[in-house]
């Protein structure tokens, strides 16, 4: 066996094993996100994915998905992997041969984080040496009608959001610029862990995404960008053939923001959705970092019943399946503080960075 990158000119090897191992038409099958995805700016070699290949021979038996992307511990630059869709073929699973591609997928990088890992992958992960835990899911109901129809039952109370009469000055952007660029630099500090924003990160992770449209939402003080958010909008579907359920949900993907201004930002969001027409809202995060604005502003953390049973899946959706987000990450070096990285509110994690 054989572990290396997968090369370009293997993309019909790689698309035909993305297909058999989870459907014919999974987005890991779209060459437009796979090249988005595994060939990002910070992929050094352009001959080849940055995603790695278990081969047998030249039989591709096995994949990680895998992406070097600029890391920080408290406003300082750490050399970070970050993981994704790993893999084996059943024959050879529980032989040692994933863990084989996470630890490859670790060399010669300080920090390995990984997430949403499935619960019989998991103790992979804890026996290699991994830590994590669940990422909180804050929700934001804004028609009850719709959010019990996406769960399922009728006549439960779920939190009501009240309408708001400010009108916060909100732009919808179309890239990341210097305006973007001086608020991170501001604030980056008071993040803990996180990946380290910078414009030509965010450019490639929103701006030019090829696969999905995101929304650039930013707020001012007077010329000073001081708060910032990325907004996916979804046209929720159900059964086999993914038709339409009439429920739109906006995904709250990023959220940056000057502690002043966390609460206007968030009031924004919320009167940008409910003139979208849009019905619930969600937003995935680790630590407080401006939850308290969140709350304020009709959030409830999804942990407990009733809005624990609103379903993450939504294209289709699903009520059993991945209920819960998670992440896990692995130090691979001694110049990292273990003891901070160990409090997991310390790390500021989103569904962008998932």
């Amino acid at each position: 066996m054989e572990i290396r990158p997968i090369k370009k000119s293997e993309w019909e090897k790689l698309r035909a094993f993305n297909a058999e191992m989870y459907s014919p038409t999974h987005v890991l099958t779209n060459p437009d996100y796979y090249n988005w995805q595994f060939d990002s700016p910070f992929n050094k070699d352009k001959s080849a994915y940055s995603s790695l290949g278990l081969f047998k021979r030249d039989e591709l038996v096995g994949t990680i998905g895998a992406f070097s992307v600029p890391c920080s511990i408290s406003g300082k630059p750490v050399n970070c992997n970050w993981m994704a869709n790993l893999i084996v073929r059943p024959e050879l699973r529980a032989l040692g041969y994933g863990y084989l591609l996470m630890k490859e997928a670790a060399k010669g990088f300080d920090l390995v984080v990984d997430h949403n890992i499935n619960t019989q992958t998991w103790p992979m992960f804890i026996k290699a040496g991994y830590k994590g835990g669940d990422i909180n899911r804050y929700v934001c109901v804004l028609n009850q009608e719709n959010v019990r129809r996406l769960i399922g039952k009728e006549g439960i109370v779920l939190s009501a959001t009240k309408s708001e009469n400010s009108s916060p000055d909100i732009r919808e952007l179309k890239r990341f610029d210097e305006d973007f660029s001086e608020l991170w630099k501001r604030v980056k500090e008071r993040y803990g862990v996180t990946i380290d924003r910078g414009n030509a990160y965010m450019n490639w992770r929103y701006a030019d995404c090829k696969v999905v449209n995101y929304r650039i939402l930013a707020t001012y003080s007077g010329s000073d960008m001081v708060a910032l958010a990325v907004l996916r909008v979804d046209e929720i579907t159900e059964g086999p053939d993914k038709h339409p359920a009439n429920i739109r949900i906006g995904r709250i993907i990023d959220f940056i923001s000057d502690e002043k201004s966390e609460d206007r930002m968030t009031a924004g969001i919320v009167r940008f959705c409910r003139e979208a027409n849009i019905d619930l809202i969600d937003f995935f995060s680790t630590g407080q970092f401006g939850i308290p604005a969140f709350e304020q502003n009709g959030f409830v953390n999804s942990d407990q019943e009733p809005h624990s049973l609103i379903p993450t899946l939504l294209n289709p959706i699903d009520r059993v399946k991945r209920t819960r987000h998670n992440f896990a990450y692995f130090i691979n070096s001694q110049n990292i503080d273990g003891a901070m990285l160990s409090d997991l509110n310390n790390w500021y994690t989103t569904k962008g960075c998932g």
